[in-house]
């Protein structure tokens, strides 16, 4: 398990893919038709996810509580909360990962929803992943890996920039605890507490989160 991507709150998605492109990233938009995210990857590693809203209506996260998928809806509502800024973690692995991750959640008693996810990229491609959300809205969710990886081949940002090799994430002294009994073991380029903030493997000063 490893991390997967982390989300960053903008108020206007235009106006953060341009203010992250001036930085010298390559931002690539979730969608062609009304984008409400965006993604900057990297050929290896977690990548960032740059989200304006959840797009899903209030009336919608109803239904979704209806049916037994509240973790979801409170997941959905926590990011249309969130300050701006860097926000929320995503881990990563394969479907073996999946499943012992439910387990784990089930046997600390942590609801989960577990759903089977697809989008279609600016490329064409059909991505499709399972999705993990514990109730619990202080721990990072979970998703299998993409079944065809979106991410460039030995690219480097015009920046200079190739990869993230650090994530500081401030989490309260109960999420960390959880984190460490259930999530341990993370294969990742250093998650740690304290101030949110995102180091890459060429320094620079661009990132107070």
């Amino acid at each position: 398990m490893e991390l997967g991507h982390i989300i960053y709150k903008v108020s206007n998605l235009l106006e953060g893919v341009q203010k992250f492109e001036k930085m010298g990233f390559c931002v690539e938009y979730g969608r062609d038709k009304n984008p409400y995210n965006a993604l900057i990857y990297f050929s290896q590693g977690s990548y960032i996810e740059l989200l304006e809203k959840s797009n899903t209506p209030s009336f919608l996260k109803n239904i979704l509580r209806l049916f037994g998928k509240g973790a979801l809806a409170a997941r959905l509502d926590k990011w249309e909360r969130a300050r701006l800024g860097f926000c929320d973690l995503c881990l990563e692995g394969n479907v073996e990962d999946f499943s012992n991750m439910k387990k784990k959640l089930q046997a600390n008693n942590i609801a989960s929803n577990a759903l089977n996810m697809s989008r279609k990229d600016t490329s064409g491609r059909a991505l499709k992943f399972k999705l993990l959300i514990p109730s619990q809205s202080s721990l990072p969710f979970f998703m299998t890996h993409f079944n065809i990886d979106p991410r460039p081949v030995d690219f480097i940002h015009p920046n200079g920039i190739s990869k993230i090799t650090g994530v500081h994430f401030d989490m309260d002294e109960q999420a960390n605890k959880i984190i460490e009994d259930i999530f341990g073991g993370i294969d990742n380029e250093g998650l740690m507490g304290g101030r949110n903030s995102i180091r890459f493997d060429k320094s620079c000063d661009m990132f107070e989160l």
